[in-house]
């Protein structure tokens, strides 16, 4: 009879056997070279599934509605701004640089104005820099995470803004 070696680990312990003499079938039959490595040689796990008929191509009364439904929310919503599109990466970089600066409101104009001076085309910076402005005043607790910011950003940054 082999002599058996205590178990080492809590794998081992619960197992009954060695980990390592688990695994070592498992190594024979991983080994490059050996015809029963690759699974998809084996064949298919499951047979075929056998053919099913053709069902009806008439359209759903629900699906007309749900299309109906999308057109409509879609309409209320409108196109996006373009604007916003075009400078939208521009936008979370100089909010996240604002906010993970636990910035004061005087500090934060300085840093949007120069940010934006080195950044942004002339003709598009007065709207580019309304609209970070609007975007730090309407951040909130329930909408910060949309900019990428930890809780924890945002709530020292939040009481640097309410302090100036």
């Amino acid at each position: 009879m082999p002599k058996v070696e205590p178990p080492k680990r809590d794998q081992d312990r619960r197992s009954g056997i060695g980990l390592t003499d688990a695994c070592r079938p498992a190594r024979r039959r991983n080994r490059p070279g050996n015809p029963g490595r690759a699974a998809h040689e084996a064949g298919p796990a499951h047979p075929p599934m056998p053919p099913q008929a053709p069902r009806d191509k008439k359209p759903h009364r629900q699906g007309r509605r749900r299309t109906a439904h999308y057109a409509a929310v879609r309409q209320s919503l409108g196109e996006p701004d373009p604007f916003r599109l075009l400078y939208k990466a521009k936008l979370r970089a100089l909010v996240r640089k604002v906010i993970t600066g636990g910035m004061g409101r005087k500090q934060a104009v300085a840093t949007i104005l120069s940010w934006s001076n080195e950044h942004i085309p002339p003709m598009d910076r007065q709207a580019f820099i309304g609209i970070v402005e609007k975007a730090l005043v309407g951040l909130h607790e329930a909408n910060f995470t949309r900019r990428q910011i930890r809780p924890s950003e945002f709530s020292a940054w939040q009481k640097a803004w309410q302090a100036s």
